[in-house]
């Protein structure tokens, strides 16, 4: 399984290309308390997630090598690594479902991302607190792929089946999730506020 939460720092080899908006992956099985010192031997080498690693590169290769048009660069990839969510995590902590200011509270109180990896999967960026899907157990960094145990085809479509469940106003659904690999059933129980407001998802 692949672990998409990731920080790009400008100390490697790739910023170069970042700075010029020129598409990069970096692929990583992982650190250890010897990574990068003296110790860090060859028995260090994580053999299983390297060979892993390296036939997912060259099946992604093969594949933009086929493909009518190259991959694009994504300007949005500045806001998606570790730090600029724990830096909105931070910003909005303080703001509960219970405490939103202004307009309605959001419904079911998460923000997600499209992963054209795979597209019949959204990536959860952000889970407010206080909200039916913190209360629920939902979490930024998990993967949703099904919704009542039926998958969606796209980000587009994931979003039209919760908005359709929020406004029939149900009192709960599940969830599909998962999160380092491992797949879980969350069941979401949306509070009567909830099923009142007109706010969005």
């Amino acid at each position: 399984w692949l672990d998409f939460s990731w920080e790009l720092n400008a100390n490697s080899d790739h910023w170069p290309f970042l700075e010029h908006q020129i598409p990069i992956v970096m692929l990583h099985t992982g650190v250890h308390e010897d990574y990068h010192r003296p110790s860090d031997d060859a028995d260090k080498i994580n053999r299983i997630g390297l060979e892993a690693v390296t036939r997912y590169l060259l099946s992604k290769l093969v594949a933009a090598a086929d493909a009518d048009r190259l991959p694009t660069y994504r300007a949005a990839r500045r806001f998606e690594s570790l730090a600029a969510q724990k830096s909105r995590a931070q910003r909005d902590a303080m703001t509960s479902q219970g405490d939103w200011p202004g307009a309605k509270p959001p419904r079911l109180g998460i923000t997600w991302r499209t992963d054209e990896a795979e597209p019949g999967s959204v990536y959860i960026t952000y889970v407010a607190a206080n909200s039916p899907a913190a209360t629920a157990g939902l979490a930024a960094g998990d993967r949703m792929y099904a919704i009542n145990e039926k998958p969606f085809a796209d980000a587009a479509e994931f979003r039209n089946v919760v908005f359709g469940l929020l406004d029939a106003g149900v009192a709960e659904f599940t969830l599909s999730a998962e999160s380092r690999g491992h797949v879980r059933t969350v069941r979401v129980h949306l509070q009567p506020q909830t099923l009142a407001a007109k706010a969005g998802g």
